[in-house]
């Protein structure tokens, strides 16, 4: 399946809409950048003879309920694996979806993926109940965001307290996976959520199946972060080591 150049700048210029000041230390400077012409950029974008063929979408933050819809109606039908990491809150806790946007992600987007990827305060916010407090409930809740439509749901209990992060991969057919990984003693997480959700549509892109895709990505984010107090870049929450397996 190809998608139209065009589409595929229109994409990318939603992706930039919202200007943010976000480093180690926060995100501040929140401001909305010429939602119009991006908007009228994705409705006008055109499926034309200029192909780039697409084996996965990795989506993460759209500000906006505007862009959201019509990236959603742009891709719906696309027969793209859709992976949906639904940013809501930078690591420094700043918010960073309008709350205008929220109906739109569940009710538009969400039910396009192909795995969601959402951490506990994301899912809390998606379902509206308090943040999971348990494995049960991390569980209770993953299978709870499946009734909003995706495929897959990979709930990330990074959030959550204890030794031991698990996460659930939870899907439409009744599948659970559960997977573990000793907590890190380090502030150098910034991007976690990004590199997983990308690693898994890279992946799914490979041609590996959505479990193995996840083990996958899981594994090598473990190594990232393990990684990541090498790095000493900035100050505040750093980032993990995309490149520990070949920088030596």
């Amino acid at each position: 399946m190809g998608i139209g150049r065009s589409f595929q700048e229109a994409l990318h210029k939603a992706t930039q809409s919202l200007e943010i000041k976000r480093n180690g230390l926060g995100a501040d400077g929140k401001g909305q950048k010429d939602y119009d012409k991006i908007v009228s950029k994705l409705k006008n974008a055109s499926w034309d003879r200029v192909f780039v063929i697409y084996d996965a979408i990795k989506i993460g933050m759209l500000s906006s309920a505007e862009i959201i819809e019509t990236v959603s109606d742009k891709l719906d039908g696309a027969g793209i694996p859709i992976i949906s990491d639904p940013v809501m809150v930078a690591k420094s806790g700043d918010r960073l979806l309008r709350n205008d946007a929220l109906s739109a992600l569940k009710e538009k987007l969400v039910p396009l993926a192909t795995v969601l990827t959402p951490n506990l305060p994301e899912a809390a916010d998606l379902l509206g109940q308090p943040e999971a407090s348990s494995e049960e409930d991390l569980l209770e809740q993953a299978k709870a965001l499946l009734d909003l439509g995706p495929k897959n749901v990979l709930m990330k209990g990074g959030h959550a307290k204890g030794k031991i992060c698990v996460d659930f991969l939870v899907s439409q057919d009744g599948q659970v996976e559960k997977l573990e990984a000793p907590r890190l003693d380090t502030q150098n997480t910034h991007g976690t959520g990004c590199t997983l959700s990308a690693s898994i549509a890279s992946g799914i892109a490979k041609g590996l199946s959505v479990g193995d895709a996840v083990v996958e990505a899981h594994a090598y984010l473990q190594g990232a972060i393990h990684a990541a107090d090498t790095l000493h870049i900035g100050s505040g929450h750093g980032p993990v080591h995309h490149f520990h397996k070949v920088w030596k």
